[in-house]
């Protein structure tokens, strides 16, 4: 069974576009290996919509999604969860939330009261994802106004870019993740979870995203290499990469966004982590293509 995480541009696009909402959906059914994971962050940010008539659009897309894809629809545990299970116990699958916490999705979207009461909730939630973009996004402004402390020329550091290995031996990124998800339990496992990258996919896709991120807004916005260009800094690409984390034991994601796709294929061709990134017509065209084949 293939998992694939579809990220919040995409799984839009395929609940506010009918006919592809149908061409997904029919692609899935008839291709049984598949197993479909959203993530709670994208559910978060999906829903978080001022109007009430796009909410609601929405949500009657995503409960038809649901009611037809039945089991082949699950939801990816949160970030927190998995990087704290990451730190003692070696996950096989992405993990998954607990039933409760499924059929509470499932009185709520089958519900349309119940419904009404989300999207009011979500107002607030809407406002909050914003000052949290928002807060991300002037970190990476920090970031270009501390250029001079990151060593190396512009050319060094798109070099640095192109290039990227692996994890420095003294990332203080890691170092700050261990103390928040880890405690106690990850005191000295540095070294181990930057050496191991099979052993602990989440903690170092976490690292490599965040890195890719730092050293991109410590070039000039307006640098002209079309990778730089390809991965500018945008307001969401924090929140983007607490999405992506979802997909670090997964098959493929399934990713709108180009900059957070550029990143991910960019870590997958540098042999920094396995799965695939594409967007929703490469992912139909692959898996229409494997479905006909003798």
């Amino acid at each position: 069974m293939e998992d694939v995480v579809i990220e919040t541009s995409a799984l839009c696009d395929i609940l506010d576009k009918p006919a592809l909402h149908a061409r997904f959906l029919r692609a899935v059914l008839n291709k049984k290996t598949i197993r479909i994971l959203v993530s709670l962050k994208t559910l978060d940010e999906l829903f978080c919509l001022e109007t009430w008539e796009t909410f609601f659009s929405r949500a009657l897309a995503f409960r038809a999604l649901r009611q037809q894809l039945s089991e082949r629809l699950q939801f990816a545990a949160t970030h927190e969860v998995t990087l704290s299970y990451e730190i003692t116990t070696r996950i096989r699958r992405t993990l998954l939330v607990d039933d409760e916490f499924k059929r509470g999705i499932r009185r709520t979207f089958d519900s349309d009261s119940e419904l009404k009461r989300i999207h009011l909730e979500g107002r607030e939630s809407f406002r909050d994802i914003s000052r949290v973009k928002d807060a991300m996004l002037e970190n990476d402004l920090k970031v270009q106004s501390l250029r001079h402390q990151i060593k190396g020329t512009d050319k060094e550091i798109m070099s640095a870019i192109k290039n990227f290995a692996m994890l420095s031996h003294d990332s203080w990124l890691l170092k700050i993740f261990l103390d928040e998800f880890g405690g106690k339990s990850a005191v000295g496992l540095a070294e181990t979870i930057r050496r191991k990258r099979d052993r602990y996919p989440t903690f170092n896709l976490f690292c490599f995203l965040s890195e890719l991120s730092i050293l991109r807004a410590a070039l000039p916005t307006d640098y002209g290499d079309p990778l730089a260009i390809d991965l500018a800094t945008t307001r969401g690409d924090w929140y983007d990469t607490l999405v992506a984390l979802s997909a670090s034991y997964s098959d493929i994601f399934v990713v709108e966004d180009k900059g957070l796709r550029t990143r991910c294929e960019l870590l997958r061709k540098n042999g920094l982590i396995k799965f695939r990134s594409m967007t929703i017509e490469e992912f139909l065209s692959q898996i229409q293509c494997k479905t006909s084949s003798p």
